[in-house]
C-alpha cells in the first residue's frame, strides 16, 4: 500500500527553494555593512531597476502584512482612506493591522471576483466630497491574482491606474503571488508594474520558495519619510544581507517563475 501522503495546504507551507538555502549560506562569511549598505543588498536595488527599467525605492519584509502596512503607512494621512474590495487581503486576513498602524479606514467595495471597477471608485469618490465629515479616499489596493485567484490583464491595470492617477489616488499592488500572474499573462515583471503605472507594488517571495517580500516604490518620491516608518514597524533587520541574497537568488535565472 502506497502511504504516500499529498499536502493541500497553502503555498507558504513549503520550504525555501534549494537555491535560496544556498545562498544564504554563500553569504554567511565574514563580516558586512548593517541595514541596507551591504552588497547584496546594493546588488538587489541594482537587479531591480534592471528589471523595472528604472530607479525604484525596495525594501524587504519577513510577512507580507508588515510590507502592506509600510507601504500604506508610508504615504497616507490619517484622514485619508484605503479603497479596497471586500475580499482584499489587509481587510480579511491582517488582523486590521492597517487600521490600526497607518491610522486609516478602509472603504470596502463588493466584487464577485476580487477586482474592483472604476466605476466603482469614482462612484465613491462622489459620494466623498471634500468635507471634513468624510474620510478622503488616497490609496486603493489590489492584489495580483485578486484573492480569488482572478488575474488582472494589464489593459484592467492600466484603466484603474490611470484612473487613480488622474484622481490623484496612489494604486498600490499586493504581488505575493504575482510570479502566478506574470506566468498566466506570459509578459515580464516590468509589464504588469510599470508599465502599467503602478504607484508601489510588493514582489512576493515568501509564497514562492523564498525568505521575504520586497516592497518596491516606482515612484519614491510619494514616500519620503518611510524608512522612518519601515523601523517603526520593526522591519528595518541589521543582517539585511541574508534577507536581499534570498531574493538575489530567486531573480537569478528567474528561478521565481
Amino acid at each position: 500500500m502506497n502511504n504516500n501522503k499529498i499536502f493541500f495546504a497553502g503555498d507558504h507551507n513549503a520550504g525555501l527553494h534549494p537555491k535560496v538555502v544556498e545562498a544564504i549560506q554563500a553569504t554567511n562569511t565574514g563580516k558586512a555593512p548593517s541595514y541596507r549598505d551591504d552588497a547584496e543588498s546594493l546588488k538587489l536595488n541594482q537587479n531591480f531597476e534592471k528589471l523595472l527599467g528604472q530607479k525604484v525605492k525596495l525594501l524587504m519584509f519577513n510577512t507580507g502584512t508588515a510590507a502592506n502596512v509600510c507601504a500604506i503607512a508610508s504615504v497616507i494621512k490619517l484622514y485619508q482612506s484605503v479603497v479596497c474590495a471586500k475580499s482584499g487581503h489587509i481587510n480579511t486576513y491582517e488582523t486590521g493591522a492597517v487600521s490600526r498602524f497607518a491610522g486609516c479606514s478602509l472603504d470596502l467595495l463588493p466584487t464577485v471576483d476580487g477586482k474592483i471597477k472604476v466605476e466603482q471608485i469614482a462612484e465613491l469618490l462622489k459620494r466623498r466630497p471634500k468635507e471634513n465629515v468624510y474620510a478622503q479616499p488616497k490609496v486603493v489596493f489590489i492584489s495580483q491574482p485578486s484573492e480569488y485567484g482572478i488575474v488582472w490583464s494589464l489593459e484592467e491595470l492600466k484603466e484603474l491606474a490611470d484612473f487613480c492617477h488622474q484622481k490623484d489616488l496612489y494604486l498600490f499592488m499586493d504581488g505575493a503571488r504575482i510570479a502566478n500572474a506574470v506566468q498566466k499573462l506570459g509578459v515580464s515583471l516590468k509589464a504588469i508594474t510599470a508599465d502599467v503605472s503602478l504607484d508601489m507594488f510588493t514582489f512576493g517571495g515568501i509564497k514562492n520558495g523564498g525568505l521575504v517580500d520586497t516592497l518596491i516604490y516606482l515612484h519614491p518620491e510619494i514616500a519620503p519619510d518611510v524608512d522612518f516608518v519601515f523601523k517603526q514597524l520593526g522591519q528595518d533587520a541589521a543582517p539585511s544581507r541574508f534577507y536581499a541574497a534570498t531574493v538575489n537568488a530567486l531573480l537569478k535565472d528567474d528561478l521565481w517563475l
